[in-house]
């Protein structure tokens, strides 16, 4: 028992990320800079997010306006929790996280403030960051949420940086 005890504490400390949700309030607290904000690395926390598209491969002839399908594959793109990713933009209601280069997956905000991965009847936005280009992903599990975090322990590094200074009078 003494050993069941011992290996369920272990597990419990283990399983404290210290990580927070990313919210506003943050912002606002710690008084950050929106290059501040850009320097902090951003996770995923929840569901994982398991995105699908059909895409249609398509002969076209030129010369008329027939075209002939000729097969589809399935894209998928899968971001585990805990995926880190970087900002690629940011407002008060929506915050863009990119977890590979060139593209981005925009988060709202939701009523408790966190940031949750939004989507309209069951897909996702996709955004190409260089061409600006959109593609729609249907999220496999439309109803799970995956919102965005980021260490705890960063924070503390902007109020150890910050120090206040009370000003000086003429005597």
């Amino acid at each position: 028992m003494r050993y069941f005890i011992l290996s369920l504490g272990c597990c419990l400390c283990l399983g404290c990320s210290g990580q927070i949700p990313f919210t506003n309030g943050i912002v606002e607290t710690y008084q950050l800079t929106e290059k501040e904000v850009e320097g902090l690395q951003f996770y995923t926390e929840g569901d994982d997010i398991i995105l699908q598209r059909e895409v249609k491969k398509v002969n076209r002839d030129v010369g008329s306006s027939l075209e002939e399908e000729s097969g589809s594959h399935i894209d998928e793109i899968i971001v585990e929790e805990g995926t880190p990713g970087i900002i690629c933009y940011l407002s008060s209601d929506h915050i863009g996280v990119s977890f590979e280069k060139k593209f981005c997956l925009v988060f709202a905000k939701i009523q408790d403030g966190r940031y949750g991965l939004g989507y309209v009847d069951g897909f996702v936005n996709y955004y190409n960051l260089e061409t600006g280009k959109t593609f729609q992903f249907r999220r496999v599990h439309p109803y799970e949420f995956t919102f965005i975090v980021i260490d705890e322990s960063v924070l503390e590094r902007f109020e150890k940086l910050r120090k206040y200074l009370p000003g000086r009078t003429v005597e």
